[in-house]
C-alpha cells in the first residue's frame, strides 16, 4: 500500500512539472484563457450536480408524501408511526391546497386560521442570496413549494418548483431562470400566495392587489343583488341593465375610494369599456365578448392563468400577457398598472398647440395631466372673474405654460385628439419602459408613443393616477347596500 500511496504521489508531481512546462510556452493571454475555460466546465459540472441532487431530493419528498397519503387512505396509520417527508417536516397544510375563490362566492368563505402573509415575501424575492447559507435564502424559497405539484410551472423551472420547503442544498444565484421575474412573481407564485394568504376583515382572501381586492368585492355585490331578484331577472333580456348596474357601481368605487381620480375617469369614459369588460365577466356570452373592445378582449393567457383581476383593466393586450407573466405576484402591481394608465398619451403636431413651434413637429400629450387641468378648472371656473375670458381662447396657446393652465386650451385639446375614443387612440410614453423594461417586447413596439414630449410641471398636478384605499368591512357595506339601491332604481 505504501508503495502505491508513493507511485500515486510520483505519478501526480510528474503530471505537475509537465504542466508548468507546458504553462512556460504559453503567453499570460492563453494562460488566463485557458484558466477561464477551465473554471467554465467545472462550474457547469457544479451546476448540473447540484440540480441532480435538488431533483433527487424533491422525488424522494414527492415518494414520501405519495406514500402516507397510500396509508392515510388504507386507514393504517397510527399516531405513533407518523411517516415524515425526506426533510423530517410535516406534509403541507391542506390550507394551502383551497382554491381561488370567485367573484361569486368571495363574500361567503367562513374564516378560519390561516399563514402569515405572503406577498411582502415575494416583493423581497428578487434580491439574491449573498451567501449560500441555508440562513441566507430567501424566504420565497420555502413559500413557492407548491405542495409536490409541479403541474402549471414552466418546463425550464419545474425540477425547482417542487423542492422541499426546507432543504439543505444551496442553491447558487447563477442557476438558470432562478431570479427571473416569471419564476418568482408569476401565476404559479400567485396561486400558491393567494391559496396560503389569510381572510382579511371583510372575509375575503387578501391579495397583492388592493384594487384587484376591491373590484372582486364589488363583482360579487353585484352578482349576489342580481340573484337575488324577485322574480328573476333574465341575462339574455336584460344585459342592458345588467350593463348600467355594473357602470353604476364602478363609477361609486371612483368616487368613494379615489375622487381624485374622477377628472380622468369621467371625460375619457373609461366607465363604458370597463362596465362591457366587468357585464361580460359575469355574463361570459358570445354576444357580451362581440360587445369588448377588441382591445379588451382576453388573451389565451387570460383565460388559462390565475392573476389579480385588475390587469384585465389595461388596455393592451401584450402588457397584459407581460403584467401576468412576470408581475401577477408583485404586491406592487398596482403601482405598475396605475403608472402605465398615468403614460396613455397621444401623438400630435405640437405646432397645433403651442406657437413656440413654427415648423411641424411631432409629439405627444399626456392624458393624465390634461384631464387634470379639465377638472381642476372646470371646478373652480365660476369662482374665477376671468374665467369667461379664457374661454374664449382657442388653439394654438402662444406658450407650454399658458396652455396647461387654461381649461379652454385644455378642453380644445381634449376634444381634437379625441381623447374620449379611449385605448383606441392612446399609446404609451417610452418613459414606462425605461421604469419597467421587463414590460417591454417587440409585440408592444407598435403602443410607443415618438416625437416630443409637450411636458409642463406644476405641483397641483398629480405624476401618477391615484389607488384606492384599502377595502375594510366598511367599504363592503358601502357596496352591498349601493348595490341594493343601485339595482331597485334601474329596474323601476
Amino acid at each position: 500500500m505504501s508503495q502505491q500511496a508513493f507511485r500515486q504521489r510520483q505519478t501526480s508531481y510528474i503530471k505537475d512539472l509537465e504542466r508548468r512546462l507546458e504553462r512556460a510556452g504559453q503567453s499570460e493571454n492563453e494562460q488566463i484563457a485557458k484558466l477561464e475555460a477551465e473554471n467554465q466546465r467545472l462550474r457547469k459540472q457544479l451546476t448540473s450536480f447540484i440540480n441532480k441532487l435538488a431533483s433527487a431530493q424533491a422525488s424522494l419528498q414527492h415518494l414520501s408524501r405519495l406514500m402516507q397519503s397510500t396509508l392515510d387512505e388504507s386507514g393504517n396509520l397510527t399516531d405513533e408511526a407518523q411517516p415524515s417527508d425526506a426533510t423530517g417536516q410535516d406534509s403541507l397544510s391542506p390550507e394551502c391546497g383551497e382554491p381561488q375563490p370567485s367573484a361569486t362566492d368571495a363574500l361567503n368563505v367562513e374564516t378560519e386560521e390561516q399563514p402569515a402573509d405572503l406577498w411582502q415575501e415575494i416583493g423581497t424575492a428578487l434580491v439574491p442570496a449573498s451567501s449560500g447559507s441555508n440562513e441566507d435564502q430567501p424566504e420565497w424559497m420555502n413559500m413557492l413549494n407548491l405542495a409536490g405539484d409541479s403541474e402549471g410551472v414552466p418546463e425550464a423551472h419545474t425540477e425547482h418548483a417542487c423542492m422541499p420547503e426546507q432543504t439543505s442544498l444551496s442553491l447558487p444565484s447563477q442557476m438558470p431562470g432562478i431570479w427571473s421575474y416569471n419564476y418568482q412573481m408569476g401565476p404559479p407564485a400567485y396561486s400558491h400566495a393567494i391559496a396560503c394568504s389569510p381572510l382579511s376583515e371583510t372575509s375575503m382572501k387578501a391579495s397583492n392587489s388592493m384594487c384587484s381586492d376591491h373590484i372582486t368585492a364589488i363583482r360579487a355585490c353585484i352578482w349576489n343583488k342580481w340573484a337575488e331578484t324577485d322574480p328573476p331577472l333574465s341575462l339574455d333580456k336584460n344585459l342592458h341593465k345588467l350593463d348600467q348596474f355594473t357602470s353604476i357601481m364602478f363609477s361609486m368605487w371612483n368616487g368613494l375610494t379615489r375622487p381624485d381620480a374622477m377628472p380622468w375617469y369621467t371625460p375619457t369614459r373609461w366607465y363604458k369599456h370597463l362596465s362591457e369588460l366587468v357585464t361580460w365577466q359575469l355574463n361570459p356570452t358570445r354576444e357580451m365578448y362581440a360587445r369588448l373592445h377588441p382591445k379588451y378582449r382576453p388573451s389565451a393567457l387570460q383565460i388559462t392563468e390565475s392573476y389579480p383581476t385588475f390587469i384585465d383593466w389595461c388596455p393592451f393586450q401584450a402588457l397584459r400577457d407581460k403584467l401576468i407573466i412576470m408581475h401577477a405576484a408583485n404586491p406592487r402591481l398596482d403601482e405598475i398598472i396605475l403608472d402605465i394608465a398615468s403614460m396613455y398619451c397621444v401623438e400630435v403636431d405640437l405646432s397645433k398647440l403651442v406657437r413656440t413651434y413654427k415648423q411641424p413637429t411631432h409629439g405627444y400629450v399626456h392624458v393624465w395631466e390634461i384631464t387634470q387641468v379639465m377638472g381642476d378648472e372646470i371646478n373652480n371656473r365660476k369662482s374665477r372673474p376671468d374665467s369667461l375670458h379664457r374661454d374664449e381662447k382657442t388653439l394654438p396657446a402662444p406658450d407650454t405654460t399658458s396652455l396647461f393652465q387654461s381649461a379652454s386650451y385644455m378642453r380644445q385639446t381634449f376634444q381634437m385628439l379625441r381623447m374620449d375614443d379611449g385605448a383606441s387612440v392612446y399609446k404609451l410614453d417610452p418613459v414606462i419602459f425605461e421604469r419597467h423594461p421587463e414590460l417591454y417586447s417587440p409585440d408592444v413596439a407598435d403602443l410607443v408613443a415618438s416625437g416630443t414630449r409637450l411636458e409642463y410641471y406644476s405641483p397641483q398636478l398629480l405624476s401618477r393616477i391615484p389607488p384606492p384605499v384599502k377595502l375594510n368591512r366598511a367599504t363592503l357595506r358601502i357596496y352591498r347596500h349601493f348595490a341594493e339601491w343601485a339595482l331597485d332604481v334601474i329596474c323601476t
